[in-house]
């Protein structure tokens, strides 16, 4: 009995493998044409005319979706607008109530400034203020620090205590710098 030879199977390559690497190590292979620049341009019209002739065809199904888009852009730029608008004013009320535009400190007072230290106060500030005041900047001198409120039983229903944080000020000279 002869045995038949093995034929290729669909999808198998009959060439030997040294043929294959020398056809493909040209710019392309042979039964493919090269890319024209034009086709792309083509391909690119093509969609667009697509495009348009399924946007004018199915005319409710566009203008729902181009209102769905609409008002989620709309809704987006609205809460952006108010999330700005909220960051500026928090800034604003910041500068305006309580920190003002700049703060004068002894030196090493920012490196303990998160426990409102009481034993690093600005030397001499008589001579800071009569500066700025010489150059027309409005300035008032403060003294933050922390405590605990205790509450007794009288008015409330418990006794106890919470932590606050106090703002010592100068009712003269404050109201020329914060907004009260």
């Amino acid at each position: 009995m002869k045995r038949k030879p093995d034929l290729p199977r669909h999808g198998q390559n009959t060439q030997p493998e040294a043929e294959r690497t020398s056809q493909s190590a040209g710019k392309h292979t042979e039964g493919t044409e090269p890319r024209r620049p034009g086709r792309r341009r083509a391909s690119a019209r093509f969609f667009l005319r697509l495009a348009l002739k399924n946007l004018s065809r199915y005319r409710r199904r566009t203008a729902v979706t181009a209102t769905a888009i609409a008002m989620g852009v709309a809704a987006f730029v609205a809460m952006d607008s108010l999330l700005v608008g909220f960051g500026n004013e928090g800034e604003r009320n910041l500068a305006n109530y309580e920190v003002g535009s700049a703060a004068i400190a002894a030196p090493g007072y920012w490196d303990d400034r998160d426990r409102f230290p009481l034993d690093n106060p600005v030397e001499r500030p008589e001579e800071f203020l009569a500066e700025l005041d010489n150059a027309g900047i409005p300035a008032a001198p403060r003294t933050s620090f922390r405590g605990e409120v205790i509450v007794r039983y009288d008015p409330y229903p418990e006794d106890g205590s919470s932590p606050a944080t106090f703002h010592g000020i100068d009712p003269e000279r404050d109201p020329a710098v914060f907004n009260f």
